[in-house]
């Protein structure tokens, strides 16, 4: 056993040494293997040396050069320099598209020289992103710092400016629209043409400069997209559409080379965009025709929007409506091309209003003084009320209430070394109606913003779409003359500016999207809006930057019954697009709308687009004002009784006088007609504004009643002429036993204190039906 372990021992120990031996000679083959390695790199760095002392870098080559050589003989290689970068930009240019980039990347691999003295930008044609990550470190001059900061700063900006032109894209007015990045939500805007198009605008431009196109679409806002097939636009405007329609419908069958209805205006003027090529007006282009191919007489067929006249049938009576459709129409070819000449007239004359009225409200808005205030109103689409879950009736029925929303968005300037600030407004109302008198009401508390908040005002300017039943009105220009004032009491001077029909999208769309947004979004968490204190609730919880009021139906109501029935009208309004009110404090004068087929903001005292005046001399203030200067919008609600008499004897039909009238004064601040204390003075010649109660006498007929009737009106005295002619207005007022009596026509009284001239309507609702009463 012994004799085992002894061998066992000496056999480790035979192991151990020869693992030592093993150790020490790989330690000295390494040791010799890092001699030779170090031998080799000292002889690699001497024969390194002697190459560079040996050859002269470029720079020091150009310094031996400039010391030995003649100023002709450095010309020549100046001029072999400039030989060889033109050489190259022009084969660089001859390449294919696939080409280019291959010989790029070999040109810049191998131009360690021109990145070591900066000398890239002798060779910018290679690449339009010489200066960007890749080469900025090494091509960092002064030059190349000013290009980035001036795109990062200037051409962002401008480019954001650009897209968010009216011009160039519009604002979505549904509650949907709105995209999110980054977590900022902004409400979208649709281009009006591809990035292509708007490119080529932006660098046409002459104020503007040259920008790269991938540069231009990277600097795009997010918010400003490409209108998707499935974002049907169902607020086109008409004019534009017919004419699309029809340059798609003659381009079909060979008769003009052009796809789209911009093509042939860019054909036939100078600048698309310049209002006196428009109107045919430019000297250089007023002569020029459309171009048409050869072609021969037969039958061309396009769509166009037609109203028809469509017979219906409810219950057992048949009415006519009309209908908008899109019908195919057919005509010949010749007829074809007269058709489109006169469409392109009216085409033409809509794009200038359009391009002209959008620059004019963009000046305005760039421009404004702190005196001035812009008001861009427009009223939203109605609201339905929605529950958090709905019953297959209620969804599908007709059971939805709907609010109405006028949204507004002013733009002011607190002081000449500010910028120009914005604030947004939206009036709700359980009243759905859009007439001038909801106008006037849902503006209201704006004008008492603006008279509490910005006290330096005295010029407003208003900015809206132009519907005929909102907007562009005799009502509207009444008001705009006679009630502003009221609110505005340091009011100088008001516009009412109008944008081409169908092209209104504005950011007051923006703000009735956002508010609906806010009211889906909390239906879609449960919530009812059974009913408008609901609605209003919702509103007032969510909305943050939009200051909201409410406006009752009285209130529409009464702004309703205190505008006179008979309001003089201009003829053509519906060519008008600006008017303008200038007012005059010397009495006696008249009230001169000016009005203009075209804004003109910079001299709006001048004829510049007058189409004529409206003078409104002979109708008294819709809305009265106390002497403190608070508005009133409801004229004082009198109650008065109808009194039958019996009469001694028959006296003429139908008289009127004011032998025993009661006269009024002006109602003093604080006070109504209700509590004034009549003063009887049957001689004494009532002034121009007072109140005067009337008496009509009807001496009574076999036919109609036996006995005799007198009445008792409210009136306003709205003239005293000479030989004392008064002139008379009849107002609606409360009868207590009879409901309302209803009386808008004008009496005039003679210095004998007679009726006679005009006929007077009156309604009673209980006692008897409609009268028509005649004065002698």
């Amino acid at each position: 056993m012994q004799h085992i372990l002894k061998l066992a021992e000496r056999q480790k120990r035979k192991r151990m040494e020869n693992m030592r031996n093993e150790i020490s000679k790989l330690k000295k083959d390494s040791k010799k293997k890092e001699r030779i390695i170090e031998r080799l790199k000292r002889r690699e760095s001497r024969a390194k040396l002697a190459q560079t002392s040996s050859s002269s870098s470029p720079r020091s080559h150009v310094t031996k050069i400039m010391k030995n050589e003649t100023e002709k003989q450095i010309a020549r290689r100046v001029l072999f320099g400039e030989s060889v970068r033109q050489s190259v930009e022009k084969y660089y240019s001859t390449l294919e598209k696939k080409k280019k980039p291959l010989f790029r990347e070999c040109f810049l691999n191998n131009a360690r020289f021109l990145r070591k003295y900066r000398l890239l930008s002798n060779f910018n044609f290679l690449s339009s992103r010489l200066f960007d990550q890749k080469t900025k470190d090494i091509t960092n001059s002064g030059f190349a710092r000013y290009k980035l900061k001036k795109i990062t700063e200037q051409v962002k900006r401008d480019v954001k400016e650009f897209f968010e032109d009216d011009e160039n894209s519009i604002m979505c007015p549904g509650k949907k629209d709105c995209i999110t990045k980054h977590k900022v939500k902004k409400q979208k805007r649709y281009l009006t043409g591809t990035l292509l198009e708007l490119h080529s605008k932006f660098c046409g431009n002459p104020e503007s400069y040259k920008l790269s196109y991938a540069t231009f679409c990277r600097l795009k806002p997010f918010w400003v997209v490409p209108q998707k097939v499935t974002a049907r636009d169902t607020c086109a405007c008409r004019i534009c559409e017919n004419i699309s329609l029809m340059v798609s419908g003659l381009h079909r069958f060979d008769i003009i080379r052009f796809k789209k209805a911009s093509d042939v205006l860019k054909t036939i003027c100078c600048d698309d965009n310049s209002l006196a090529c428009l109107e045919r007006n430019c000297s250089n282009c007023q002569n020029l025709v459309i171009p048409y191919e050869p072609f021969e007489e037969g039958e061309v067929c396009y769509d166009e929007w037609t109203t028809n006249n469509v017979e219906i049938t409810k219950g057992n009576a048949k009415k006519t409506v009309k209908h908008v459709i899109k019908a195919t129409v057919k005509y010949s070819a010749m007829k074809s091309v007269d058709l489109f000449e006169e469409k392109m007239k009216d085409y033409m004359h809509h794009q200038a209003i359009k391009i002209h009225q959008s620059r004019v409200f963009r000046d305005l808005k760039a421009r404004l003084s702190e005196n001035e205030v812009v008001i861009h109103c427009d009223f939203s689409e109605n609201y339905a009320m929605k529950y958090g879950r709905e019953i297959q009736s209620v969804h599908f029925g007709g059971s939805r209430k709907q609010f109405s929303l006028h949204t507004v968005v002013i733009y002011f300037r607190r002081s000449a070394y500010e910028e120009t600030q914005h604030q947004s407004f939206c009036t709700l109302s359980s009243n759905t109606e859009h007439g001038p008198a909801a106008v006037w009401a849902h503006l209201k508390p704006l004008f008492e913003y603006i008279s509490v908040n910005l006290l330096k005002v005295d010029t407003v300017h208003f900015q809206s779409d132009s519907p005929a039943t909102q907007y562009r009105n005799r009502t509207i220009f009444y008001l705009l003359s006679h009630a502003l004032q009221v609110f505005i009491p340091k009011l100088r001077i008001a516009t009412w500016n109008y944008s081409a029909p169908g092209h209104g999208k504005g950011a007051v769309d923006g703000v009735g999207g956002a508010m609906k947004r806010l009211l889906d979004k909390a239906v879609s968490c449960g919530q009812d809006i059974s009913d408008f204190t609901s609605f209003v609730r919702i509103l007032q919880e969510k909305s943050r930057n939009v200051s909201l009021y409410v406006i009752s139906p009285e209130e529409i109501d009464g702004m309703a019954s205190n505008i006179p029935k008979v309001i003089p009208g201009f003829k053509g309004t519906m060519k008008v697009y600006q008017v303008v009110y200038h007012r005059c404090d010397i009495p006696g004068s008249k009230k001169v709308l000016q009005m203009k087929r075209l804004s003109c903001c910079d001299c709006l005292s001048c004829d510049k687009f007058t189409l004529g005046t409206l003078v409104q001399d002979d109708i008294a203030p819709a809305i009265s004002a106390e002497e403190q200067g608070e508005p009133s919008g409801i004229l004082p609600e009198v109650i008065m009784e109808t009194e039958i008499m019996e009469m001694d004897g028959h006296s003429e039909s139908h008289a009127a006088t004011i032998g025993e009238a009661v006269t009024t004064d002006e109602p003093q601040p604080g006070s109504s007609m209700n509590g004034s204390t009549p003063t009887t003075n049957p001689h004494a010649l009532p002034v121009v504004g007072s109140y005067v109660v009337a008496r009509f006498n009807e001496v009574g007929s076999k036919k109609k009643r036996p006995e005799d009737v007198e009445y008792r009106y409210v009136c306003y005295i709205t003239s005293v002429g000479a030989d004392d002619i008064i002139g008379m207005g009849l107002r609606s007022f409360k009868n207590s036993k009879h409901g309302i009596i209803h009386l808008a026509k004008v009496a005039v009284l003679d210095s004998e204190r007679q009726a006679g001239g005009h006929d007077v309507s009156l309604k009673q609702r209980n006692k008897w039906a409609a009268l028509d009463e005649k004065i002698a």
